[in-house]
């Protein structure tokens, strides 16, 4: 919804947009020292008897996700940042607004204030490596296309559909695609049998929601 919402007050107010990407981010984040994780050594390091003890975190981790959305918070805080109220993963100062997931970035700022969003973009930098990528064109799998002269913004899981499309219509089956998920004149009857957990996963992939 943030992720929208955004999209939509940058479209409606032609604000400028930036995206960036953070390298590596878990790994910036050092564990609390109470907090203690030992992992095996990596293939051709090993030492018998021996484990290392994680000072990091790292993808994989449950705890990376939230660890680095509090190192990325405070490293937001002081450079003048606020979080939105209701709203952890956006912040704003004065007019300019940073939105992440995790570890992808967008900035929203109108035009007067990108000196403003410039220095706070060079700020991460300094603190994290971090992969600038120009205008968004995709997010999450959501392709951005942007027509500004009329101020819109339209957002597209086109290449999701195509995924889906594929897998389960291979294209080297030569099978057409059918128009509706199911055949219209199939007679559904009950079954006591308790669907398979693999059988679930596959519907729930199918389905929209």
């Amino acid at each position: 919804m943030s992720f929208r919402t955004l999209m939509a007050l940058a479209a409606e107010y032609d604000l400028e947009l930036d995206q960036m990407d953070a390298i590596n981010a878990f790994v910036n984040c050092p564990l609390e020292e109470e907090e203690v994780v030992f992992m095996k050594m990596p293939p051709g390091f090993e030492r018998r008897g021996k484990v290392l003890r994680l000072r990091k975190a790292l993808y994989g981790l449950r705890r990376s996700p939230l660890l680095w959305q509090q190192h990325l918070t405070a490293s937001l805080e002081k450079i003048g940042f606020k979080t939105v109220p209701q709203e952890p993963c956006v912040m704003m100062k004065g007019a300019v607004i940073v939105f992440f997931y995790v570890d992808d970035i967008i900035w929203a700022y109108r035009k007067r204030d990108q000196q403003v969003a410039t220095e706070a973009i060079s700020g991460l930098q300094q603190r994290y490596k971090m992969s600038i990528l120009g205008e968004p064109k995709w997010f999450l799998g959501i392709r951005i296309l942007r027509h500004r002269p009329s101020r819109t913004i339209w957002l597209t899981q086109d290449a999701y559909i195509d995924k889906i499309a594929h897998k389960y219509v291979p294209d080297k089956l030569g099978i057409k695609p059918p128009s509706t998920p199911m055949a219209t004149n199939e007679e559904l009857v009950s079954e006591p049998i308790q669907a398979r957990d693999q059988d679930k996963h596959s519907y729930l992939q199918k389905s929209p929601d």
